[in-house]
Formats: C-alpha cells, structure tokens, sequence
C-alpha cells in the first residue's frame, strides 16, 4: 500500500474521491498548506500544483524520506524547479493537456495588439467614430514572418495557427529541424530569425538559457514596430528593456499572459504602456468540458502506475539539481 498526498491550493474533493477508487493507495488529502508541508515527510507520493509552490514546501519536499513522486495539474514547472529538486523525485507534468487553450489565448493576443483592438475597444467606450484613430499601427499578419520561440506543443500549435491565418511563421527551438510542418531555427539564431519578424510569441519554458533570453539587444534586432507576446513565463523577457522598447516605440505592442514580477504592481510601468494587453496568466483557462475531464483520467491513469510500481508518463527534464 503506498500513500498518496494530495493538496493542490483548491478544491480537491473530486479528485480525491476518484483516487480513493484505485486499488494500493492510501489517499491522504491536507486541508491547507501548513497541513501539506506536515505530512510530506510520511507519504510516497503527492498530487499538487507548481502555483503555491514555496520555499516551506520544497524543503519539506527535500526532506521527506519516503516521497518519491509529485505529479503538478501544470505543464510548466519551473516554479519547482527554482527551489531545486532530489535527485530521487520523478516529477510528472499534464504535458500537452490544456495546450488547445494557451494556443487560442496567444493567437487571440498577437491579432489583438496588431489589429489595434485594445484601441477600438477605448473608442467604444467613449462612443467615437474614429477611423485615423483606430487605424493607428494596425497591421496584418498576413505573409509576414512570425517568430515562435519554443517548439513544445503549443508552440507548435501557435505556429500551425499562424500559417493557417497566411503568417510565414519560423519556430526557435534546440536545433535545426521542421516540427509539424513548420521550420525551425536553432535559438543560437536568435537575432537573425528576429531580423525578418514582425512579430515574436514566447512559448519556451523557462530554464537559465531562456531567462532573460529577449533583451535589449534581441528587441533591439527585430523591425521597428514589433509586437511581442508572451503566454510562458514573465522572466524569459527582460521586462525593463521591454518597457523602454515600448516607450521608444521600438516596440508597438505587446500581449502579455504573463509578467516579471508576477503579479504585476497596480504601479508598474507596463500598465501605462500605449499598445498593451494584460491579462493575469489565464491563457489556460476555459478548457472545454471533455479537456477538463482528460486531465482527471490523466491523472488517476499515472496514480494507478504509481501504485502498480510503474513508470509515470509526462516525466520532466530538469536542469541540475541543487542541493
């Protein structure tokens, strides 16, 4: 029998009473953090999520003698990650579950700042007709390149939607190869691929290489008047370069998921920028019914092969571990 700890900061009462179902587990549910970081130390997995994730938590995590296994309701994990890991966790992400929302909510971003939507909705509110107004820096995607930095699925789900719309867009990834259909570029061509794009969609994780992988110099390389979405991780940008692209109109617009910091201070620059778009990393928000409920058996299928002594699917790659 092996013991199962779930706390994922919400309500977990559905998943626990599926999990309860399996056969070998022994399902033990925190009813709070404090609860959570108490009883790492006497179970042999955990269900839980990279948002609450926290110093307390990774110690305990460190610590736990018998823990061996985290599964995260996340596809990125690089909140984890930053605390260090044990060299004896296997840690599970969702992996491309969820991805068909994240794509929709990047593709909706980048035609949103290059159609000037943001600027139609304020001329809406204001009841004006205003057509040199709402023209101002509208552009089509339409046989232009768009750069996609990231090839995992939804980066690849970004570039196939692009091409669809008439976009030309060129994936950055780890090397030279095409990716669904779509080329891609080594990032050590970063600049170059940003030469030629009108736009660039940040879907890489965040690992040391891409943080704070666009720069001043990397804005600086693409055309002037760009548009630059993010849907991964704030710190992949670096957001005070951003800022000064912004207000040098370097930078026209910007569509932004995600921030560094995060959450983003009521009194932070980026709010005055004209041409951008915040929204408070919801992109994977929304997810159809039958998503929601693949992301349940998901997770019960990899409970049942950790209980059957099984290798879990969607292992993550992580850097070096830190002691």
């Amino acid at each position: 029998m092996k013991s199962l700890l779930v706390w994922t900061g919400g309500n977990d009462a559905r998943l626990c009473e599926s999990l309860a179902q399996i056969p070998g587990l022994e399902i033990v549910r925190a009813a709070d953090k404090a609860d959570a970081v108490a009883k790492m130390a006497v179970v042999d997995g955990m269900i839980g999520s990279v948002i609450p994730w926290d110093a307390s938590l990774a110690q305990a995590l460190r610590e736990s003698p018998r823990l061996r296994w985290l599964q995260v309701l996340n596809i990125g994990f690089d909140n984890v990650e930053a605390f260090g890991l044990p060299a004896q966790l296997q840690l599970s992400t969702l992996g491309e579950l969820g991805s068909p929302a994240v794509v929709e909510h990047a593709v909706g971003l980048l035609l949103a700042i290059c159609r000037g939507l943001h600027r139609s909705r304020d001329l809406t509110r204001e009841a004006r007709w205003d057509v040199p107004a709402a023209r101002v820096g509208m552009l089509s995607l339409h046989e232009r390149r768009v750069a996609v930095l990231g090839m995992g699925s939804i980066g690849v789900g970004v570039a196939q939607a692009l091409q669809a719309l008439g976009a030309k867009p060129v994936g950055l990834g780890t090397r030279a190869r095409f990716e669904g259909g779509i080329p891609v570029r080594p990032v050590s061509e970063l600049h170059a691929v940003l030469a030629d794009s009108v736009a660039v969609v940040v879907c890489a994780p965040l690992k040391r290489a891409t943080r704070g992988l666009l720069d001043a110099a990397a804005l600086a390389a693409m055309p002037r008047g760009a548009f630059v979405v993010n849907i991964s991780r704030g710190a992949i940008i670096d957001t005070d370069a951003l800022v000064a692209a912004l207000a040098s109109g370097q930078v026209a617009g910007a569509g932004l998921d995600v921030t560094d910091p995060e959450p983003l201070p009521p009194d932070h620059p980026l709010w005055q920028q004209d041409g951008v778009i915040i929204t408070p990393h919801v992109a994977w928000v929304g997810a159809a019914p039958l998503a929601q409920q693949q992301r349940i058996e998901y997770v019960l299928a990899n409970a049942r092969r950790f209980a059957n002594g099984q290798t879990p699917a969607g292992l993550a790659v992580f850097e070096t571990l830190q002691p």
